[in-house]
């Protein structure tokens, strides 16, 4: 599988997700539907969408229309590839959500079941909001345990059931963040009925914190770690601004979870701005792609950053190096 490092982009991945979810119009709704299309109605109205996976075998697409102030799923697309030759297997016209859901409602259901769960398993993770009222400083339902939310939600159900269940599993996860947080003790994790929360000991005191008393960087990782240590991972993880907060010696520990999940077939996808970052991945590997996002005339434009092109720089710099020296020009401020 693929590791892909890009910088931030400006475009609702979320979109897709919601649409998937059969959230589409309820999330347009709440934040007007000139947000969503290039430049307005005025100029675009409709999104065309194509993805490839199963090294471009399985296809999938999706077109939303303007309809008065809503978009609508105007054709719905799936398909395979064989002998670089297409072959669409189904379609649907003219249905506010999109309907890989039912597969059913296609005209091949075991195709279209393949690629609705290869869809239900591209996970997106977003461990931004950290305050006091995050998702983190949440009780949640203890057998809220399998999959880790997006937002990190269900951190304490997850932590626990490895306690429980998986204690190898469990033990590396709290070894792994003494090594960042070295004051830390374990977590301690004790259910109030069918609730649990996130609490901690320190090593150098009797007291029980919360999940607020972690410093913002300190409780991002422990997610991360969470995340990426646990024994089912996603096939797919994408990561918006996994560096944000984190000490350099958490960012190393990071990229060395990264490239292990990547070895045990999950795909991460990231988007950020952390040269320090970057630079913990080799650039001459072929399970890496690195993509920069360039803002042109209103439009974010990717493209993959080729090694062969700066080989001779990379003798003596990093790619964080030349990026931040503005000799790789791209995704720089005008």
């Amino acid at each position: 599988m693929r590791m892909e490092v890009v910088n931030p982009i400006s475009f609702h991945s979320l979109t897709f997700y919601k649409a998937y979810e059969q959230g589409l119009q309820e999330y347009i709704i709440g934040r007007g539907v000139d947000k969503f299309l290039f430049n307005g109605r005025k100029i675009t109205n409709s999104i065309i969408t194509n993805m490839s996976f199963n090294n471009g075998t399985n296809t999938y697409g999706f077109t939303l229309s303007l309809n008065d102030k809503r978009l609508i799923v105007t054709s719905e697309r799936l398909g395979y590839v064989k002998n670089n030759n297409p072959y669409d297997l189904a379609s649907t016209q003219s249905y506010p959500e999109l309907q890989i859901q039912h597969h059913y409602k296609f005209a091949t259901p075991n195709r279209s079941e393949f690629i609705r769960d290869y869809l239900t398993n591209l996970k997106r993770f977003h461990f931004h909001d950290v305050g006091e009222l995050s998702p983190f400083n949440n009780d949640v339902n203890i057998i809220d345990n399998r999959t880790l939310q997006s937002k990190g939600g269900n951190l304490a159900a997850i932590l626990y059931r490895l306690k429980n269940e998986d204690n190898i599993v469990y033990n590396r996860i709290i070894k792994t963040i003494q090594s960042v947080a070295p004051y830390f003790k374990d977590f301690d994790l004790q259910p109030n009925g069918s609730l649990i929360s996130l609490t901690w000991r320190d090593k150098y005191s009797e007291n029980l914190y919360s999940a607020v008393n972690l410093s913002d960087g300190t409780l991002r990782f422990v997610a991360l770690v969470t995340l990426f240590m646990q024994s089912n991972l996603p096939e797919t993880i994408i990561i918006d601004e996994p560096e944000l907060g984190l000490h350099p010696h958490a960012i190393r520990k990071l990229a060395g979870m990264i490239r292990s999940a990547a070895s045990r077939g999950s795909q991460v996808i990231l988007a950020t701005q952390s040269a320090d970052l970057v630079n913990e991945f080799n650039f001459e590997d072929n399970n890496v792609n690195i993509l920069s996002v360039d803002l042109i005339n209103g439009e974010s434009v990717l493209k993959p950053i080729n090694y062969a092109d700066w080989s001779i720089w990379l003798e003596n710099y990093t790619l964080g190096d030349l990026w931040k020296q503005n000799i790789i020009n791209v995704a720089q401020p005008n």
